[in-house]
């Protein structure tokens, strides 16, 4: 079983203005381990439900210093991002469920993915409560596993290293979870300004 890192955060802003903070995310004052955000492509999928953008993200590299040394790893890693946002529909919702907006978010790292490889899975939808939508708060869901690959996963020295680099990929997620909260709150007060309902979420 794969390392698995799960959160869900209440932000305190409307829907809209999370998605449109979410392609300013970057650079804020807590995020300066990126070093660069590439957009790549930016289309509307055939059935015209979706804006998708795909972005290459450079950070400076996270891994253990073990696992670097092992493979000669350079201190910059790229992560490749997919987002889906939600297109508004002329016609009447047929499904409510499904018609309600969202922002779908993927990325796999593509540094060192020949030993570990991290899959995040994020979503962004307005907050509802009793089937209700909580007018101002978007709820925030999470999902990070880790996978052992390669010579990871062999022998029983290389899947004890294996087992560490997951343990150590969910450790790192785990204590970057709050700095990460932060920075977008600091993104959503810069251009919204500050929250109008109380909030614990960093």
């Amino acid at each position: 079983m794969p390392a698995t890192f799960n959160q869900t955060v209440h932000y305190p802003y409307p829907f809209i203005q999370v998605a449109q903070s979410l392609f300013q995310k970057y650079p804020n004052p807590y995020a300066d381990h990126v070093i660069s955000v590439d957009t790549l492509s930016c289309t509307i999928t055939e059935d015209g439900k979706f804006l998708r953008t795909e972005r290459l993200i450079g950070v400076y590299q996270s891994a253990p210093k073990w696992v670097m040394k092992m493979v000669g790893a350079q201190e910059e890693a790229y992560v490749r991002e997919i987002i889906f946002l939600s297109l508004p529909t002329a016609s009447e919702p047929r499904n409510l469920a499904e018609e309600r907006p969202a922002l779908l978010q993927a990325s796999v790292n593509l540094s060192l993915a020949s030993l570990i490889k991290c899959k995040e899975r994020i979503s962004y939808r307005p907050a509802y409560r009793s089937g209700r939508e909580e007018a101002g708060f978007t709820t925030f869901s999470q999902r990070a596993e880790f996978y052992a690959q390669g010579r990871l996963t062999q022998g029983k020295i290389g899947k004890a290293l294996g087992k560490k680099a997951e343990d150590n990929g969910w450790d790192r997620f785990d204590s970057n979870a709050h700095v990460g909260r932060k920075g977008f709150i600091s993104v959503l007060e810069r251009m919204w300004g500050k929250a109008r309902f109380d909030t614990d979420v960093v």
